[in-house]
């Protein structure tokens, strides 16, 4: 009787590459999932949400090295609702207010003042007249003045366009005004900010300059004024906004709020604590009572409008004295705002909560100071701007290290168990009967690709088991090797690609989401197996042997 041969059993054709193959093949499939993953999360508010989450942990640590160059130039002065019951003002502020701020101000010699302020409406001719007299007297003192515009969301703007909207009289009088030697007395700016859709904070400024109307945006108005060789040409891309986290320390003491008994408590807190990022600590800190539950201060020192009223007086919380004003005033921007409840001009940071919306073009002027113009950009992958873009170059070279190091990890694990050594011995066969064409093969694997993509998010199939300690060792190493690629990742897209924390997040965790799941694996396999498949004579009864041989309908 001749002895029956049985025939060699069928393996998966993934098991036939060598190990450097395999590791090239998950590494790649890996990244380009992540990638995917990183796209259609711009789509999936909950994805956007999660990102917005993780910036906010990491990001206060980008401005460790922040120095305080910018915050020594920039002073901001509030006009609250306190103040208006001291001046016995009420809203509208009349523009005499204003006039009389700006001659305040100007008797300090400050580098150069911008109110945020929009004056839409006419106004008593005689207040008119007055303020425009402060304006241009502080032009021909040398200090130049920033008034606040708007555009509307098709680009034209308001109040100096007569075809859109006509100009106020308070426009018209001051942005037509010249100084003693026929400069114009104030500078308009563009005001226009928009926070995020999602958490409404405010992760991003943009950077516009109109050229018909000569018009920049705030920060970038008065760095350029300033700063003539490093004003940036390319603004093609929004700035990141970069919010500081080590607050002004006299904020402690001047942001303050009375009492009915009339005693006085800070509204806030000059220090912030690394320990804020992990999550719960900040509440846990606020019910125990070991740290009051009390928002981080403004970054930029504040000084209450009030303060004029109090020099040399030893009032909590208000007073200044001559010397201290002139300290915080001599030589600086100073940014003038209005902190109201009637207004309804605040916005949202990320790390002080609810701000006065004059702090937003202070941080970004900021910004620009200390990048010397090469801002922080928050940009997005693609070729909507070209495709020799910063953030594109970042996430070229993203993927590349991504690759590299989920290459490297493949080859150190150890494979699992059940893997076939001698799988090389079908793998002559294989190649020799690969005769389908190429581009018909792309084109199946992209196709299958989708519905395998969607059932892999659904938790199908189920990961292999595998013993506790060896999961819980490579877990670890794991944890460490994916935390140094990303330091790397957040240090290039920084500090070399200046891309904003938004932007950097997006391709350090999705790439090792989609590798700490196995995704990449699980795709690597189903991937492989495909594209061996149609180079079969008959690619649904190989794919079907492989699979039966594997125990399951599915490969993995």
């Amino acid at each position: 009787m001749i002895p029956t041969i049985a025939p060699p059993p069928i393996i998966h054709p993934f098991d036939s590459l060598g190990r450097v193959a395999k590791a090239l093949w998950v590494a790649f499939v890996t990244v380009a999932v992540g990638v995917l993953l990183a796209y259609i999360s711009s789509s999936l508010p909950v994805q956007e949400i999660a990102k917005r989450m993780t910036t906010r942990i990491y990001a206060p640590f980008l401005t460790l090295n922040y120095s305080t160059q910018g915050r020594d130039t920039i002073t901001v002065m509030t006009v609250d609702d306190v103040d208006l019951q001291s001046y016995g003002l009420s809203w509208p502020i009349p523009l005499d207010f204003y006039q009389r701020l700006i001659d305040r101000v100007v008797s300090f010699r400050p580098r150069a003042v911008f109110l945020d302020v929009l004056f839409l409406d006419d106004r008593d001719v005689r207040q008119v007249e007055k303020l425009r007299q402060s304006t241009c007297k502080a032009s021909d003192a040398g200090v130049p003045v920033f008034i606040a515009t708007m555009a509307r969301p098709d680009g034209a703007l308001t109040g100096g366009n007569a075809s859109v909207i006509p100009p106020s009289n308070v426009e018209a009088s001051l942005f037509n005004a010249k100084n003693s030697i026929g400069k114009p007395c104030v500078i308009p700016t563009l005001a226009n900010i928009t926070p995020d859709k999602l958490d409404q904070s405010q992760w991003q400024y943009p950077l516009t300059r109109n050229i018909e109307s000569g018009r920049s945006s705030v920060a970038l108005s008065m760095f350029c004024q300033f700063n003539t060789d490093q004003c940036p040409r390319d603004i093609d891309e929004p700035m990141a906004l970069i919010w500081g986290t080590r607050a002004s320390l006299t904020n402690e003491q001047t942001m303050m709020s009375r009492d009915a008994a009339g005693r006085v408590a800070p509204i806030c807190r000059s220090q912030w604590h690394p320990a804020e990022t992990i999550p719960g600590v900040s509440v846990w800190q606020a019910v125990t009572g070991h740290s009051p539950a009390l928002p981080l201060c403004p970054y930029h020192q504040v000084i209450p409008i009030r303060a004029f009223q109090y020099l040399d007086r030893p009032v909590a919380g208000y007073g200044f004295s001559s010397s201290e004003m002139s300290a915080s005033i001599s030589g600086k921007i100073v940014l003038v705002g209005a902190d109201l409840a009637a207004s309804g001009d605040n916005v949202i940071s990320p790390f002080h909560g609810r701000l006065p919306g004059v702090h937003v073009h202070a941080m970004a002027l900021d910004n620009l100071i200390e990048t010397r113009g090469l801002y922080i950009q928050d940009g997005e992958f693609g070729g909507h701007r070209g495709w020799n873009t910063r953030t594109n170059w970042f996430t070229v070279l993203a993927v590349i290290f991504t690759a590299f190091t989920l290459c490297g990890w493949s080859l150190v694990r150890p494979r699992p168990s059940g893997v076939n050594d001698n799988g090389n011995r079908n793998k002559h066969e294989l190649k020799k009967s690969a005769k389908s064409p190429f581009l018909l093969r792309v084109l199946v694997v992209v196709i299958l690709f989708i519905p395998t993509f969607v059932a892999a998010l659904l938790g199908y199939p189920k990961a292999k088991k595998e013993k506790i300690w060896t999961t819980v060792k490579w877990a670890v190493g794991g944890v460490l090797v994916y935390s140094l690629l990303s330091v790397l990742l957040l240090w290039l897209g920084y500090v070399i690609f200046r891309q904003g924390p938004l932007v950097i997040i997006e391709y350090v965790m999705f790439p090792l989401l989609a590798h700490f799941t196995h995704l990449g694996e699980l795709f690597t396999k189903r991937i492989y197996l495909w594209w061996i498949s149609l180079a079969q004579p008959s690619p649904w009864q190989y794919m079907s042997k492989v699979n039966s041989a594997a125990g399951t309908s599915h490969p993995d």
